[in-house]
């Protein structure tokens, strides 16, 4: 089997992912990536603006979980944030072979690094990795959710984005949340 011999290996399969999302505006790639999650956890309608192969809105919830699970825009957010413009976006996701786009190359990437590291000996590792992408998006929302979440976007670089785009702090847009439950 072969293996990734450094990290430049695995650049090269990341870049072309990478730069897909960096024609992207953040706030716009948010936006849908925000839209798909609607749909797919509470069957919401897609605005307008966005653009769904004609299909999808056709399948089930396991149907479109195969297409695009929640994981993915998961990860596919954390990205996004990494790697996209806060002004200037020459693409968007809300074009549908543009959205389809970024999530085959996240699959591929996961794929690439399958066939470099997954064999017999370490194939239970991969199972628990799988299951704990995947479980949390299987359970309600609950304290360790929630406080997790406002950890994670309590960080400098989180906080500021999210000032700049929202123009309310994180702890308003929690205690604004916590108020709607």
């Amino acid at each position: 089997m072969n293996r990734m011999n450094n990290k430049e290996d695995f650049l090269n399969y990341y870049k072309p992912f990478k730069n897909h999302l960096r024609r992207l505006k953040l706030d716009d790639a948010f936006y849908v990536i925000w839209s798909y999650i609607q749909n797919l956890q509470f069957q919401n309608n897609f605005p307008e603006d966005i653009q769904v192969i004609p299909e999808y809105n056709d399948l089930d919830y396991i149907q479109k979980s195969r297409y695009c699970p929640a994981w993915d825009l998961e990860l596919l957010t954390k990205e996004v944030l990494i790697n996209s413009s806060q002004s200037i976006g020459r693409e968007t996701l809300k074009k549908a072979n543009y959205f389809a786009g970024a999530l085959n190359k996240l699959k591929q990437i996961e794929g690439e690094i399958g066939t470099h590291y997954i064999n017999p000996e370490n194939v239970l590792s991969e199972l628990f990795r799988i299951s704990h992408r995947q479980f949390s998006w299987q359970t309600r929302p609950n304290n360790e959710f929630i406080t997790r979440y406002y950890k994670i976007f309590g960080t400098d670089k989180f906080k500021n984005i999210i000032k700049n785009k929202l123009g309310l702090s994180i702890q308003k847009i929690y205690l604004i949340g916590l108020m709607l439950i």
